[in-house]
């Protein structure tokens, strides 16, 4: 499966690359591979972050070199039951699991690391941020409801959730807050050459 940008999406190719090479650099790259989770399921590549972890710190330097090549010049897919009392033939009883390479996930957490002071999140935002995740979600809603109830007021609720996004926008917002260029480069190219396989037991389907 290629995923491929719509023809309206704006390309952020030409804008300049202005990447130092300093900011990544063999210390970073160290921290970033102690912060992966250890335990974790490995990607198409057999990798563990235990293989980083543990290997011979001349593995960093490597890493440190492939890592500014690609900033430079700019998964598997595991299906789980969702229900196993379920019907398990049925597609819809399955979620897919992306099992990425962890090279790439020290790669990202990099990226990350360059540019966490551009990305403020409001303090009511609670997905896809450290030290917070659903347990705070629900409790402060439920805050909320009590609170209204309390008070003899009625509480009305609305969700609203989105399976595509257009990467264009999200490069767009990063250009807006001032994430540097080459992060915002590296990211439109990783995510335009995205491909993945489906893993069924021991058998992979074509990319």
């Amino acid at each position: 499966m290629y995923t491929k940008q719509p023809d309206s999406c704006t390309s952020f190719s030409n804008k300049s690359n202005n990447f130092d090479q300093s900011a990544i650099s063999f210390e970073l790259i160290d921290k970033c591979i102690r912060d992966l989770k250890l335990g974790k399921a490995s990607g198409p590549d057999e990798l563990m972050a235990e293989h980083l972890k543990y290997a011979h710190p001349i593995l960093i330097y490597h890493l440190c070199i492939l890592f500014r090549a690609i900033s430079v010049h700019s998964p598997l897919i595991v299906p789980l039951v969702k229900d196993k009392t379920g019907d398990i033939n049925s597609v819809d009883n399955y979620r897919g699991i992306t099992l990425t390479p962890v090279v790439a996930k020290a790669f990202e957490c990099v990226l990350l690391s360059n540019c966490e002071e551009f990305l403020a999140t409001d303090n009511l935002q609670f997905g896809f941020k450290r030290f917070v995740g659903c347990l705070q979600a629900v409790l402060t809603l439920r805050s909320v409801m009590d609170y209204f109830i309390s008070r003899g007021s009625g509480v009305y609720a609305a969700a609203q959730a989105f399976d595509t996004v257009c990467h264009a926008k999200l490069f767009q917002c990063l250009v807006d807050n001032g994430v540097p260029g080459w992060i915002v480069l590296v990211t439109e190219n990783w995510y335009s050459k995205l491909c993945v396989a489906v893993r069924w037991i021991d058998a992979i389907s074509g990319f």
